[in-house]
């Protein structure tokens, strides 16, 4: 069994800005990533890693709203 797994997310990018914010279907890329995660019954923890700077505060919020446990470096 898999302690954890780290989801790498953040919003600067030079070709696609934002991706993991983005929408299909109502639900963020991000939101998309985790809950196919979540269905694995070898992982105890996700966590989404971001940075500390200000346009990543939105991954943040994310998962603050959604319960999901977070990590900023």
């Amino acid at each position: 069994m898999t302690d954890c797994i780290l989801i790498q997310a953040r919003t600067r990018s030079k070709r696609f800005k934002n991706k993991v914010l983005k929408k299909i279907q109502k639900k963020t890329i991000l939101e998309i990533v985790i809950n196919r995660l979540q269905k694995s019954t070898t992982l105890k923890n996700i966590y989404v890693l971001t940075s500390k700077k200000k346009k990543d505060t939105q991954i943040v919020n994310l998962c603050k709203k959604k319960k999901k446990k977070y990590f900023r470096k």
